[in-house]
């Protein structure tokens, strides 16, 4: 296993699951509670990219179809509706959920999938601790502990209904609850990164497709943090997070590495954090180690 960077101090009080491996051969380097059951956040986004890709190699979805973005359903406050348009391509949909963690469109997919088709998805890929089993919205109701009558139908009654209806920051058991939603383990997500990106799951051009989309991460916490400008242009990750009254209760950052000397998938998931700053050091320094 790889050697502890920082204390074991500064993340005793965290629940930790990790693997690095061999992007290749799926060879383990170092690993921590790798079957380990942790809430995905928007790491889920990573499995609907996926999901749908495949649809897209079975001819039943299209990277170049049109959809209307009042389909999602206009909430000004997400990075979607910034754009100035009426209309985008599926293709520009599953790039900006990817890279720019949209929840509005997350959900619109797994609708437009159904949950079923994703958790089908996760069976034939070999995934077989992974359960999707609610949207986003809901989780986020919950998390934001508001009451759900009458609940919200989309995401831009969201912001309205926590505005003006009873709700309260949820207890610990409360968020508890909520983790066993949407779940997966650290070793299923490093056998999807191996599979998507080493090229076994989807075809040639939507696996570089998948390559780019994660290649265009905003987030340059945690993996990204402490690699220089060239080494983060070999890198493609996926991240999540859960802060509830301001406080960060669950971090996952996964995806891979890729250059001429080393391929690595990586994949952290942390929850009941108590110190983020250590947290994100020690993830940025088993990252930095691992790639050398």
């Amino acid at each position: 296993a790889l050697p502890i960077l920082t204390t074991q101090n500064e993340i005793k009080d965290a629940r930790v699951g990790y693997i690095v491996a061999d992007l290749s051969t799926g060879n383990v380097i170092g690993q921590r509670n790798p079957n380990l059951q942790f809430h995905m956040a928007s790491v889920i986004k990573l499995i609907i990219l996926a999901a749908a890709l495949a649809e897209v190699d079975k001819g039943r979805l299209s990277l170049t179809e049109v959809i209307p973005v009042a389909e999602l359903h206009n909430d000004a406050d997400h990075t979607l509706f910034r754009r100035d348009t009426s209309t985008m391509k599926m293709s520009e949909l599953l790039c900006v959920m990817a890279s720019q963690n949209d929840s509005v469109i997350a959900d619109y997919f797994l609708g437009r999938l159904g949950i079923d088709t994703i958790q089908n998805f996760c069976v034939r890929s070999g995934l077989t601790n992974t359960t999707i089993n609610s949207s986003i919205l809901d989780i986020n109701l919950m998390a934001l502990g508001c009451r759900h009558n009458p609940r919200p139908r989309y995401w831009d009654e969201l912001f309205e209904h926590v505005q003006t209806q009873p709700h309260k920051t949820p207890s610990d058991s409360t968020l508890r609850s909520i983790c066993q939603y949407n779940t997966s383990t650290p070793r299923d997500i490093s056998n999807l990164i191996r599979q998507a990106i080493g090229g076994t799951l989807l075809s040639k051009s939507c696996q570089n497709f998948m390559i780019s989309v994660l290649r265009k991460q905003v987030s340059a916490e945690y993996i990204p943090k402490y690699l220089s400008s060239v080494q983060r242009r070999n890198l493609g990750h996926s991240i999540g997070k859960v802060e509830i009254a301001n406080r960060l209760r669950l971090i996952n950052d996964v995806g891979f590495y890729v250059s001429p000397k080393i391929s690595l998938s990586l994949v952290f998931l942390i929850d009941e954090i108590s110190a983020p700053e250590a947290i994100q050091r020690w993830v940025a320094l088993k990252t930095q180690f691992a790639i050398g």
